[in-house]
């Protein structure tokens, strides 16, 4: 069966056709993107206004230069702390930058060259507990730090040289469960997990890689009083989970049955469903939900039609939505968004109009905006939703 799923008031069409089949774990209706006559291209934004664009009935305002004015911050990840927003950026050249907003185009940067170091060249992860904000740094020289603030301006280090092990290269995800922080590492020994009370001291509740050749614990989530851990490996990433953060289960391997999903890179809780994507640079990325840890259903056709949406890098809960952000390295990375967990709809495309804007990094809420940070190789940019109209959706 055939049906239109977009006309975007030009010349060009979507159509896609549904096919049925029963794959994987539970895994009901499954997508082919078949044919397709064009796609919406859209010019570079210049940096030189503050300009908006539309796309699909959706409204842009860019925030920020490309690399806040250094080319060299090649990603912006926005996060908010005391009410004020702010974005860290990764940086191979002087180390990382956190950059606080004052308007569009006006930034002041609040650390720079990598809090001492240009060795410390990115951070990749944030949390927020109580009044205070942690980052997660990348330093693969002499393993990953964590910094925190309660005020943006003054930062505290209180994780150095990788928890003491140097493999450990980066904090890729924070949880929170029951005020207990949880920290999950990029180590190609074996992702590991650790876990404090007060954010100073921290103690390792996992065997490396859960025992097997998992390279990273990429994402973390607390869901029905569990703590979940999503890993990377080779032969497709795992999920565990455990009722008191020490004693692990093992829920998904191999990929959700699909050796492509390497990673679970994202988990989050939306509607009282645990949700999880994938990276899959063979079909595309995949999103799964489970009602209660135990049994997944796949809730959006492979790369979202698209085999060049790869995977997602970010998800955020903003207004009655679940948001995914995607990288794609062909046309520019995408932004789709759900009500229900089933029905998507595309909420920007072609990296916002820069196609280098190959990945959408990170999401935050800001004044009651959706601010969504890029990966660009001419330099990250921050962009603020303006606003939203009914759009089409693709339905499972």
């Amino acid at each position: 069966m055939w049906r239109r799923i977009s006309n975007d008031g030009s010349k060009f069409a979507y159509w896609l056709c549904l096919t049925g089949s029963d794959l994987k774990v539970q895994r009901h209706a499954k997508y082919a993107i078949v044919a397709f006559l064009a796609s919406l291209v859209t010019p570079a934004v210049s940096q030189a206004d503050a300009a908006s664009r539309q796309f699909t009935g959706v409204a842009w305002q860019q925030l920020s230069v490309a690399g806040f004015g250094e080319t060299n911050n090649t990603s912006a990840l926005p996060f908010v702390l005391d009410g004020k927003l702010y974005a860290s950026t990764f940086n191979t050249a002087s180390g990382t930058q956190v950059v606080r907003f004052s308007s569009p185009y006006s930034w002041t940067t609040v650390v720079a060259d990598g809090f001492g170091s240009m060795n410390n060249r990115w951070v990749g992860s944030v949390k927020s507990i109580s009044d205070t904000v942690y980052v997660g740094v990348e330093n693969v020289v002499s393993g990953g730090e964590i910094w925190r603030s309660v005020d943006g301006a003054q930062w505290t280090r209180v994780v150095t040289g990788g928890f003491g092990v140097p493999t450990n290269t980066y904090v890729i995800d924070f949880e929170v469960v029951s005020g207990t922080l949880y920290a999950g590492t990029r180590n190609d020994r074996g992702g590991q997990v650790w876990r404090s009370g007060d954010g100073a001291q921290w103690l390792r509740v996992n065997p490396g890689g859960f025992g097997a050749w998992n390279w990273g614990v990429y994402s973390l989530a607390a869901f029905q009083g569990r703590i979940y851990a999503g890993t990377g490996d080779s032969f497709g990433g795992s999920i565990w989970r455990s009722i008191n953060g020490v004693d692990w289960t093992q829920g998904i391997a191999g990929g959700f049955n699909d050796a492509g999903n390497t990673i679970i890179y994202r988990m989050i809780v939306f509607d009282d469903w645990l949700f999880a994507a994938t990276h899959n640079s063979a079909t595309g990325v995949e999103v799964w939900r489970t009602p209660n840890g135990v049994d997944w259903s796949q809730v959006n056709p492979d790369g979202f039609g698209e085999p060049s949406n790869i995977g997602a890098r970010s998800f955020f809960v903003f207004g009655d939505s679940l948001y995914v952000g995607l990288r794609n390295d062909l046309t520019g990375g995408e932004l789709w968004k759900s009500r229900n967990g089933m029905d998507w709809t595309r909420a920007a495309s072609n990296g916002l109009g820069d196609p280098n804007n190959a990945v959408i990094w990170g999401m935050t809420e800001h004044n009651g905006n959706l601010i969504v940070g890029t990966q660009n190789g001419n330099g990250g940019q921050l962009w603020r939703l303006a606003f939203q109209a009914v759009l089409p959706t693709i339905r499972r």
